[in-house]
């Protein structure tokens, strides 16, 4: 019975030591790699207290911010930039190599399109970048998540206002929609207006109606 007391102290005492801990330690929270600050109608981008100045405005456009491509954006994250130029076409590379696998942007700007690769492959954007008084616009967002940087986003004033009406507009939208779908009737006429056709000038005239008679699927 003695044995098993001391060995029961013996075990308190490691566990308590530390070697345990592993156990129970709480799993890290993801790490945030920029704290970005935006607010649609200024001409300046904070990145990590890191002011960054546009010549454009930032513009909110179907719910996302478009902002004036700098390369500072990525940069100052750790990316790696390169500009190059063939004829009539820019490419614009954006790499990220701190991670694995590394991750590569390239953007594509000719005088008919812009197109945007990620990896090798292309990509659709919603909005699409484009170009204003020489100057190239995209959805910021965007390119950090293909990028895969994990960013605080910090909206402020118009920006707030912008996405809130958003959301309050597609909102009324969809239960419009919703009421039509309810209230809608069965039959559809074909012409709100009968038509008139007079076979007899002296005697008869026949008005017909062309409502369908069949159901039709709502």
């Amino acid at each position: 019975m003695r044995n098993k007391a001391v060995a029961f102290i013996t075990i308190s005492v490691f566990l308590i030591q530390g070697n345990i801990m592993p156990i129970f330690s709480f799993a890290e929270m993801p790490k945030k790699d920029a704290t970005i600050h935006l607010i649609s109608g200024a001409k300046e981008v904070v990145i990590n207290d890191k002011k960054i100045m546009l010549s454009l405005p930032i513009m909110i456009k179907d719910g996302r911010s478009m902002v004036e491509f700098k390369q500072e954006f990525f940069t100052i994250l750790g990316a790696k930039y390169n500009e190059i130029t063939e004829g009539s076409s820019t490419y614009t590379i954006i790499k990220r190599e701190n991670i694995e696998p590394e991750q590569e942007v390239i953007i594509k700007v000719t005088e008919e399109k812009i197109e945007i690769k990620h990896n090798g492959k292309s990509v659709s954007l919603t909005p699409s970048p484009y170009i204003s008084k020489g100057s190239l616009l995209i959805p910021i967002s965007q390119f950090y998540e293909l990028l895969e940087y994990k960013i605080e986003w910090v909206l402020k004033g118009k920006d707030e206002e912008a996405l809130s009406q958003i959301k309050e507009e597609e909102k009324v939208v969809k239960e419009e929609e919703k009421e039509k779908l309810v209230t809608k009737p069965a039959g559809i006429p074909v012409s709100e207006k009968p038509s008139v056709v007079v076979l007899d000038f002296e005697n008869l005239a026949k008005i017909e109606d062309e409502t369908l008679t069949g159901i039709q699927p709502g």
